[in-house]
């Protein structure tokens, strides 16, 4: 599980950059072309960076150059200029890859309603104190649905609402490595752990 998590968080770098470097090396002949692609970067890259991922294996600064190079590249792109023709020609090339840009950014926007709900909840919430002290810490996992929140669909009703959190180095990194198997090797790692209400902790 370890080794597979250290590759899923490789890959949440490794196809956010594909498409970023895509996006800057692009020589799209119409605009609309050209625009199906800025759209559909923008939406890849906002859904891999704010919806669950294995960030805590390559280091939580990751979303943050990921945003910044999305940022640069479409300054850089639209600074150069846009294509001459506003629409691809009938069955050529652009024509096609168009309808597939169409499909891929649906697929990568399901998660967005998803996403804009996370944080909702109905019903009264606790007044509960954070239940780890001695750091900087983030929560990798937790949420109102699965696109933030593995526990919304792989646990039971009882953790569906659990939360996952890692304390980070000055480097961002949960751990001294990917996804290490020594307990030891992870900076929450003795930890220091309060009751956040009124109660015993077991």
């Amino acid at each position: 599980m370890n080794t597979l998590s250290a590759i899923v968080g490789l890959l949440f770098v490794v196809l956010p950059g594909l498409t970023l470097f895509w996006l800057y090396r692009t020589r799209a002949k119409s605009r609309l072309y050209f625009l199906a692609i800025v759209v559909f970067v923008i939406v890849f890259v906002f859904t891999t960076v704010f919806s669950y991922g294995y960030w805590f294996s390559v280091g939580m600064y990751w979303p943050i150059i990921l945003v910044s190079a999305l940022i640069g590249i479409l300054f850089i792109r639209f600074k150069r200029g846009l294509p001459t023709e506003w629409l691809p020609r009938l069955w050529s090339k652009e024509f096609f890859l168009f309808s597939m840009i169409l499909m891929l950014t649906l697929v990568s926007g399901m998660a967005l309603p998803f996403l804009f709900r996370a944080k909702s909840f109905k019903g009264i919430a606790l007044d509960l104190a954070f239940p780890l002290r001695g750091g900087t810490f983030v929560i990798l996992a937790g949420g109102a649905n699965w696109s933030v929140n593995m526990h919304a669909y792989t646990g039971g009703p009882q953790d569906r609402y659990a939360y996952d959190i890692a304390r980070l180095n000055a480097f961002g990194m949960r751990a001294a490595g990917l996804s290490p198997t020594q307990l030891e090797r992870y900076e929450v790692f003795g930890a220091d752990v309060v009751a956040p209400c009124s109660g015993e902790v077991i």
